[in-house]
């Protein structure tokens, strides 16, 4: 297995190259189903990139928020780009392919929509949080009613 902390910082260099993050968090443990996170941190902005279980997931935080709540990037994806199918497409391993396969694919995919779609972001801006907030809102609805939940 690779280290996918190391995947993570290789898909996602722009951010330090860049629009100077830094890296401040960078854990791998081949152990715990190859988990890894990242966090990449700029003087306004926190991104977290997060394997789990061989599935990567993104969110973003304001450093000026006191309460630092987090944003789930498929929330800010559909803010920047209301147009663009989902963001987290999770692949399954086939005979053709491997688990980092799956990860990596889903870590380019991330990167790439993050870089194009969520620009003023990655330079500072993070005026949007409210009607980021709603998209959130939204978005939970809608499962709480696919999966007949209470809430």
């Amino acid at each position: 297995m690779k280290d996918r902390a190391d995947l993570i910082v290789k898909y996602f260099d722009y951010l330090t190259k860049n629009y100077n993050f830094n890296i401040v968090r960078k854990e791998f443990d081949h152990q715990a189903m190859g988990n890894a996170v990242v966090i990449f941190s700029s003087l306004p902005i926190e991104i977290e990139v997060v394997i789990d279980r061989d599935q990567a997931f993104i969110r973003i935080s304001s450093k000026t928020d006191l309460k630092k709540e987090w944003f789930n990037f498929a929330d800010i994806a559909k803010y920047y780009a209301p147009l663009l199918p989902e963001v987290y497409v999770f692949l399954d391993k086939t005979m053709n392919n491997s688990w980092d396969d799956v990860v990596e694919y889903q870590l380019q995919k991330l990167s790439q929509i993050l870089d194009e779609y969520c620009k003023p972001i990655l330079k500072g801006e993070f005026l949007a949080q409210a009607e980021i907030r709603k998209i959130e809102a939204e978005r939970t609805k809608g499962l709480f009613k696919k999966f007949n939940i209470e809430g």
